[in-house]
């Protein structure tokens, strides 16, 4: 029982199961773990040039409006048959490519119009992006086919 202190404290950590030569005794911290280890100061984002780049909150509010309206424009997705559904991409990954998907009726929507939003949103999301520096996986995300299940369009 000698040597167990020797073995308990490993790399500066106490391990709680082990135990001091005498039962019930504790073994003490090291002495050189009583000064905490300084805490690294973050990075500052560097502030894109005057007039390149607008505030992210600006570019998220308008996100957010292009969003709602794409949702108003594909309502409530109902179809006749499944040829009338269709398949939206929207938004745009920092490697590029949609974010995402999202189904719609040709029957309800405004076609022309529902591909112009989401034009508008994917430029709005490929902004926020370089204005935040973002990263994203380069995995090709294929389009999901359209079904039409119990007469609404949906994505399978």
């Amino acid at each position: 029982m000698r040597y167990q202190s020797a073995f308990c404290v490993a790399g500066g950590i106490l391990l709680a199961s082990c135990g001091g030569g005498t039962p019930g005794t504790a073994i003490q911290a090291p002495s050189i773990m009583t000064t905490p280890a300084p805490t690294p100061t973050p990075t500052p984002t560097p502030t894109p040039p005057s007039g390149q780049a607008r505030p992210v909150a600006e570019i998220e509010t308008d996100l957010r409006a292009a969003w709602a309206a794409i949702v108003a424009e594909i309502g409530n997705p109902t179809a006749g048959e499944a040829a009338q559904c269709g398949i939206l991409p929207v938004g745009a990954r920092a490697c590029g490519g949609p974010e995402s998907y999202i189904a719609y009726s040709r029957t309800v929507s405004n076609e022309t119009r529902l591909l112009a939003l989401a034009e508008t949103h994917s430029r709005l999301s490929s902004e926020r992006n370089q204005a935040t520096g973002a990263i994203s996986t380069c995995i090709l995300m294929m389009p999901p086919s359209a079904q039409l299940v119990d007469g609404v369009c949906k994505t399978n």
